[in-house]
């Protein structure tokens, strides 16, 4: 299945703006951790620092993810 997922602030220039990922479905933990493994960055990090909305709602960790949602992963301090 296809995801979106759309990174804000410093951790964007690593992981990129946006990515768009096929993952089985799964939970929120799961699909997170591929993908920032790949990169190097512990999920644990993560947690302490940013805020993950799906489709625009804050999600918990064990959040089941569907086809097409959008995971947002944003810094708990962002602006300009």
């Amino acid at each position: 299945m296809s995801i979106k997922i759309r990174v804000y602030g410093e951790l964007s220039a690593i992981l990129g703006v946006e990515l768009v990922i096929d993952e089985k479905e799964g939970v929120v933990k799961e699909i997170l951790k591929n993908v920032l493994e790949n990169k190097g960055i512990k999920l644990k990090d993560l947690e302490q620092d940013y805020v993950v909305l799906v489709n625009g709602k804050k999600a918990r960790m064990d959040s089941k993810i569907r086809e097409g949602d959008i995971i947002s992963i944003l810094p708990i301090f962002f602006g300009g």
